[in-house]
């Protein structure tokens, strides 16, 4: 009897640890189970729109939010900080409750010289409509392996000045009032392509291609003179990252260049002068610059920037293709191509 009373003892100790498994392991398996949701949109806008904005929940990179776009977050109940570009003064603290979705409105705040990114809580039901309303793009979560391209190409465009003048011109205008136009083998319309490849976070190397002429300043109603030539350069430089996330860089080195097909070309506006017509050829030869540059990502393939050049060169003269030859051999002949630049470029990521 003491025997079937053991057994029956542990049957139902047994029932019991079965019961209570059965009962438990659901509500244990939907405790890790995502019932709620953190949306973060952003709606469409002309400012900032080339410009992605890095999303942080919990200090952890999460997403790059684009113009037009929103991106939703699963999380079990608990405490979140959202952050832009985790900064502190673009996050919120969420206390997020089981089976409730929150809606985070990311927008853009004007200031007297920047503009700082904001996050608004709104309400779930405005937070929907906006989102049909817009047509917004999903964004996927960033893969923890993501690495940003390293390679980069792109086209700039500027202009700038020479140091020396080597050739002076006296005017007279038609009020009779004298003056002087001046050229420069420096300076001058800037237009160029450039490959570039992050080496290193801090180390990056850029391959140029340029043309540049320079003209007669200011312009002489009866003559021209323009000097053009092409370069070819490049940049080895320290990058220094701007900001947290490193979206911003300055870039700063020195560089070699090559000059060749340098031209000066004179001719006289109405044909009315042949003997004023002539081109004269100088010698290839080699320059160096100090540059420095200022990158900004505007997306993950997509960045912009302004350089600012300083450099140096001497021209030899070569040939001419008329009878004419440079009558100041100290300028002329040998004149400085020394000057500074600024260029703005847009470059594709790889």
């Amino acid at each position: 009897m003491q025997n079937h009373n053991t057994k029956s003892n542990k049957m139902k100790k047994l029932f019991l640890i079965l019961f209570s498994i059965l009962v438990f392991l659901p509500v244990m398996a939907s405790a890790d189970v995502p019932s709620s949701k953190i949306i973060i949109y952003r709606e469409p806008s002309f400012q900032g729109s080339l410009v992605s904005f890095n999303v942080f929940i919990n200090d952890t990179l999460c997403a790059k939010l684009k113009n037009n776009s929103y991106y939703e977050y699963d999380c079990v109940p608990g405490s979140y900080v959202v952050s832009i570009d985790n900064n502190s003064n673009a996050s919120i603290y969420l206390k997020v409750e089981e089976g409730r979705d929150y809606y985070l409105r990311f927008g853009l705040v004007m200031g007297l010289w920047i503009t700082t990114p904001e996050l608004i809580l709104v309400d779930s039901t405005f937070g929907e409509r906006s989102l049909k309303r817009s047509d917004m793009k999903q964004i996927e979560t960033i893969s923890a392996s993501y690495v940003a391209p390293k390679s980069r190409i792109g086209v700039h465009l500027g202009g700038g000045g020479g140091f020396k003048q080597v050739l002076k011109i006296p005017i007279v205008s038609n009020n009779g009032r004298e003056s002087t136009s001046t050229l420069s083998f420096g300076g001058g319309f800037a237009i160029g392509a450039e490959y570039g490849r992050e080496l290193t976070k801090y180390f990056d190397l850029a391959i140029g291609l340029d043309y540049q002429v320079s003209s007669l300043t200011p312009t002489v109603e009866d003559i021209t003179f323009n000097f053009s030539r092409g370069v070819v350069s490049a940049t080895p430089s320290v990058t220094i990252p701007i900001g947290k996330q490193g979206d911003m860089s300055l870039k700063i080195g020195p560089g070699l260049d090559v000059y060749f097909g340098n031209k000066l070309k004179i001719a006289d506006k109405d044909g009315a002068m042949d003997y004023m017509r002539d081109t004269w050829h100088y010698q290839s030869t080699l320059g160096y610059h100090a540059k420095a540059v200022f990158e900004i990502r505007l997306s993950d393939i997509f960045s912009g920037n302004f350089a600012l050049r300083f450099y140096n060169v001497d021209y030899k003269f070569d040939k001419a293709d008329g009878i004419y030859f440079p009558y100041n051999p100290g300028k002329l002949y040998a004149p400085s191509g020394a000057g500074i630049d600024l260029t703005i470029g847009i470059f594709y990521h790889f």
